[in-house]
């Protein structure tokens, strides 16, 4: 049976299977293509991946706030944000169940589909006096489109806009007339010299092509430690947490059940469980792990009847400047933080091209909320007050990693100093962020601090090929059931 929508009715396509593997493909190569991406995200990936039959959320919900905090700062920027890519921006945020017309990013909002209109009226009225669009007629019938499909009233000189353009022929897309994917998604522009988000750079008023899928290449796989040698150890609480992580860990990586004992490695379509060998008993005695790890599976136990907090964890693994961005060390920090159990936002304690690390955290919970480690400890009183001048946290409190261990005695982090890119007040230092944190070039550096001090901003630069902690930080406090008693 068809579904209703709007009243009519959506008849589900029924996929030979024969073709299923085809389709998984894709959708691996997009659900990739979020995390190792270059540039701003796509929101065609976004829109492809809701329309799928088969989800993977957490990626799905990383895409659309990267999409929203993007859509924000092109609008707040004054950055280039076509009438095509602001219709797909719209549906893609729209295809998630969110309201176009209220895109939050940190304090500031905006309205899509005001912004979409208002451009319309622009191409409209450029092509009155010129009889082309500011971008392409692609565009154009991409902000009909969606205006129509956000139940937006057209006005006629659009409707008799495209009409015209069809009655002479100004849809053709070299020699032939196209009502494909080119038409469907627009060629923009190149911005400031890069490639244009849907396509390759195009000529003015004219299509560059669009994103279609068959053209897409198998990016890298998501990240994984640096400098360890052997396999990838992801290890998860249960067996639930593992199979909704699938997509994102690489072929070959092994995954440990906490809660079972149990090993599996990644292949191609799943997960093979590994047969293990005899139990060889832990000594009776452990002093070392008694003071240097925590169960990470406990940690919300372990923090029950505390006041509200905002919770400070390093990764579990030391990371060099190239972190893929910081789209790339944001997402270590959320996926880390929900193998951990946890649904409150992560985000990584860095200064980079278009964010000043003092800015990370809700303006609302700046000033009174303490900063803990993962057992509730307090390390600072506030956030605000990390940028005064000397601030200094007791070293005695020690700083965990998402998989419970104490960074400043595990051997696993053999420098104990964190990257961070700022100044003192938390301002981005451009020349000291290791080329955006893309970067392990040793005449590059980055700014970074020792712990042992007690800093965390210390004003220190260290090239960029350097293996440092890297901090996370829960960026607003979210109330939920598993932090009541």
């Amino acid at each position: 049976m068809g579904r209703e929508r709007g009243g009519s009715t959506v008849t589900p396509v029924n996929l030979p299977d024969s073709e299923r593997g085809i389709v998984n493909s894709l959708l691996r190569l997009m659900l990739q293509s979020v995390y190792s991406s270059e540039g701003v995200p796509n929101p065609s990936v976004h829109i492809a991946l809701r329309l799928a039959r088969d989800h993977h959320l957490p990626t799905e919900e990383l895409l659309l706030q990267q999409l929203k905090m993007t859509a924000v700062e092109k609008v707040k920027h004054g950055d280039e944000f076509s009438s095509g890519l602001v219709a797909l921006y719209t549906l893609a945020i729209a295809a998630s169940c969110n309201d176009p017309t209220d895109v939050c990013y940190k304090e500031d909002r905006i309205d899509l589909i005001e912004i979409l209109q208002e451009k319309l009226t622009k191409e409209i009225e450029h092509i009155t006096n010129t009889t082309f669009p500011l971008t392409n007629y692609y565009q154009v019938s991409l902000d009909v489109l969606t205006l129509c499909v956000m139940n937006k009233q057209i006005s006629q000189g659009s409707i008799q806009a495209l009409a015209d353009a069809v009655l002479n022929d100004k849809f053709t897309h070299g020699s032939e007339f196209s009502v494909g994917p080119y038409s469907a998604y627009p060629g923009l522009k190149g911005e400031k010299g890069d490639t244009g988000v849907m396509g390759q750079k195009g000529e003015k008023g004219e299509s560059s092509g669009g994103f279609f899928l068959s053209h897409l290449p198998g990016p890298p796989g998501p990240i994984g430690p640096h400098g360890r040698p052997g396999p990838v150890v992801k290890v998860f609480n249960n067996m639930e947490l593992m199979h909704k992580s699938t997509h994102s860990v690489t072929e070959g990586s092994l995954g440990y059940i906490n809660n079972r004992g149990d090993l599996y490695i990644r292949v191609y379509n799943g997960w093979r469980k590994l047969q293990l060998g005899d139990l060889i008993p832990a000594p009776a005695d452990e002093p070392y792990r008694s003071t240097n790890l925590i169960s990470a599976s406990n940690s919300f136990s372990v923090i029950n009847g505390q006041k509200p907090a905002l919770h400070l964890v390093a990764l579990n693994t030391p990371l060099s400047g190239n972190m893929r961005g910081i789209r790339g060390a944001d997402f270590q920090c959320f996926q880390q933080a929900r193998a951990m159990g946890s649904v409150s936002t992560y985000r990584a304690f860095l200064s980079s091209q278009l964010q000043d690390l003092y800015t990370i955290v809700r303006k609302a919970d700046r000033q009174n909320m303490p900063i803990v480690n993962l057992k509730g400890e307090v390390l600072f009183d506030s956030w605000e007050s990390i940028f005064k001048s000397q601030a200094t946290f007791n070293t005695d409190v020690p700083i965990y990693s998402f998989d419970g261990r104490n960074v400043m005695k595990d051997s696993s982090w053999p420098h104990k100093i964190i990257w961070h890119g700022s100044s003192e007040r938390g301002g981005r230092v451009t020349t000291n962020y290791c080329s955006a944190w893309r970067s392990t070039d040793m005449t590059l550096t980055g700014k970074a601090s020792p712990l042992t001090r007690g800093k965390l901003l210390d004003q220190h630069t260290y090239n960029c090929a350097n293996n440092f902690i890297v901090l996370c930080i829960e960026n607003s406090y979210f109330h939920d059931h598993r932090r009541r008693k």
